[in-house]
């Protein structure tokens, strides 16, 4: 039987920031290219929600418990979380590292270290 990689949810401040949040998305994607621990898993982000690009663009389809609710399944799908810069001061980051906490997933911080 083949091993199944391990997914790890990018936790990444969404509504402080909106239009900046792509180029945001990109810089993490490098990041995890550099460091050996992160770059193993295969990665899970708030973008994959079904038709969130579409969304965005016409100003929020869904209400914001929405997107948190759909947020918080893909992590709890995930082994590890990737919590990105500025994730403290974001209701929803914090929201996923304490769910991180509660269901032990392993935590990572961007730019904390690299290997």
């Amino acid at each position: 039987m083949r091993d199944k990689k391990e997914k790890l949810y990018i936790s990444i401040p969404i509504s402080i920031e909106e239009h900046t949040v792509v180029e945001r998305y990109k810089e993490v994607l490098e990041y995890i290219k550099k460091v050996k621990s992160l770059n193993k898993y295969e990665i899970i982000a708030p973008f994959d929600i079904e038709n969130i690009e579409d969304d965005l663009k016409k100003d929020n389809v869904h209400d914001y418990a929405w997107y948190m609710g759909k947020d918080i399944e893909l992590l709890l799908r995930c082994d590890a979380i990737l919590m990105c810069k500025g994730w403290h001061r974001s209701n929803g980051c914090n929201c996923e590292h304490e769910t991180a906490k509660i269901y032990n997933k392993k935590i990572y911080y961007q730019f904390s270290y690299i290997d």
